[in-house]
């Protein structure tokens, strides 16, 4: 069973963080630091009030792991049609075309997994 923690976007307190996000001195926060930095100030920002007003929940998932997602999924069902279409006609081209996706999908899952 692989669990993981998701933002619950249904119940979002909405007006509080339009507030909250209103309230917040951009100019003085960020001024005029470099990109760099005044994007770090922002993430930290935003971060903050995302976990104030936004809830999360835990997702279980009896099936996959927490990193198999509707990308992955999407990716694994073309890998499948394809090879059912290699397999059904045998052709060279169609090879081709499946063990290209199929070296895309692990890289896919190597990318996911690694972050």
């Amino acid at each position: 069973i692989y669990n993981r923690k998701s933002f619950n976007f249904k119940k979002v307190y909405w007006e509080g963080l339009n507030k909250a996000l209103n309230s917040v001195k951009w100019d003085n926060l960020i001024g005029n630091d470099e990109s760099e930095t005044a994007w770090k100030k922002f993430k930290i920002v935003l971060s903050s009030l995302i976990d104030k007003f936004i809830p999360t929940v835990v997702v279980k998932d009896n099936n996959h792991p927490p990193w198999y997602d509707d990308e992955t999924f999407k990716m694994h069902k073309k890998k499948t049609r394809l090879r059912q279409k290699y397999k059904d006609s045998e052709s060279t081209a169609d090879y081709e075309r499946y063990s290209e996706c199929r070296k895309q999908f692990r890289i896919l899952i190597n990318d996911k997994m690694r972050s």
